[in-house]
């Protein structure tokens, strides 16, 4: 498959387009923050893609696991516009039943 293919197909399949190429970006985001966490010091990482939506995934999640936090990063949509639309930190820490800690957006 050519570029110009691989590009009509991206643009039809929309958040599936990752298929066409044949690796997901979840998982590169996962591996990437899984490394960093790593070189951070994290003693124990687990990966979970999961679907869904992220408020839900991670509150369900917290909640299998008993997690003792949750942390979460912000793009830093901030203004009007983020609060109108809603924000995956700002509903987390409503909902959670641990403490969540919001990390910003590398400026």
């Amino acid at each position: 498959m050519n570029r110009r293919e691989e590009e009509r197909a991206a643009e039809q399949l929309g958040h599936d387009a990752y298929k066409v190429h044949g690796s997901n970006p979840a998982d590169t985001v996962l591996n990437e923050a899984h490394e960093r966490a790593r070189v951070a010091g994290a003693g124990q990482v687990e990966l979970k893609p999961v679907d869904g939506d992220p408020v839900d995934v991670l509150l369900k999640l917290a909640a299998e696991v008993e997690a003792n936090l949750i942390v979460v990063g912000s793009r830093g949509n901030g203004g009007f516009a983020g609060l109108s639309v809603g924000s995956v930190a700002a509903e987390t820490a409503a909902h959670a039943s641990c403490p969540v800690v919001v990390i910003p957006a590398a400026r």
